[in-house]
């Protein structure tokens, strides 16, 4: 029973994947099963952490990258015969194919000249206000206000930030992003049009 059990695990594990640790250690030629759930991977000697990135090169090149949200590690269940695996919970990291793609995907009409539309979020992108309540938890300022003006920013330059109303200049999105810890890119507003007036 046990073997016919690892036989099973080892015919589903048809993903190659490398880790690449926080401290920044790679493992390569991980046997894995991923799926939209989460990853299966059997070799319980591989380091799993929290935070840790799991790549999937694809047959086209393409690169599937996922972030560690828990390892979820199995014991072994012996009166099953159910071998020690991992069931690692992950969410993908933020990919920016889309917005380097020189070629419009089908059905998606180009921004006329002087203008540039942010590319439409996709499942995993994080909203800016998202991004900037995150930061306001990790420094401890409760409000809006106080945090625009820890920024050095006014509060309604901020609300057109976190509600993604209108665009604001490159220079308030650099400082917004280097509290927040993420690129500039990310605080940008969803399917908006931007003129060349909206970067001063």
């Amino acid at each position: 029973m046990r073997q016919d059990l690892d036989y099973v695990f080892d015919s589903l594990l048809s993903d190659i994947l490398v880790l690449h640790k926080t401290d920044g250690r790679v493992f390569e030629n991980i046997r894995a099963r991923v799926s939209t759930r989460a990853i299966l991977i059997t070799d319980v000697h591989v380091p799993i952490e929290v935070g840790d990135k799991l790549i999937r090169t694809q047959f086209n090149g393409l690169k599937d990258e996922f972030i560690v949200d828990d390892p979820g590690y199995q014991a072994v269940l012996p009166a099953h015969g159910v071998p020690a695996h991992f069931q690692v919970k992950v969410h993908r990291s933020v990919s920016k194919r889309l917005a380097h793609s020189p070629v419009a995907p089908p059905g998606v009409q180009e921004a006329q000249p002087g203008a540039e539309r942010n590319e439409a979020p996709t499942a995993e992108r994080r909203r800016p206000k998202e991004l900037v309540d995150t930061c306001r938890r990790r420094l401890k300022i409760r409000s809006y206000e106080k945090f625009a003006a820890k920024v050095g920013i006014s509060k309604d330059t901020l609300y057109a930030i976190t509600k993604e109303s209108r665009w604001v200049s490159d220079q308030v999105y650099e400082l917004v992003a280097e509290f927040c810890g993420c690129k500039h890119e990310d605080l940008h507003p969803s399917g908006l049009l931007r003129r060349k007036s909206d970067r001063a």
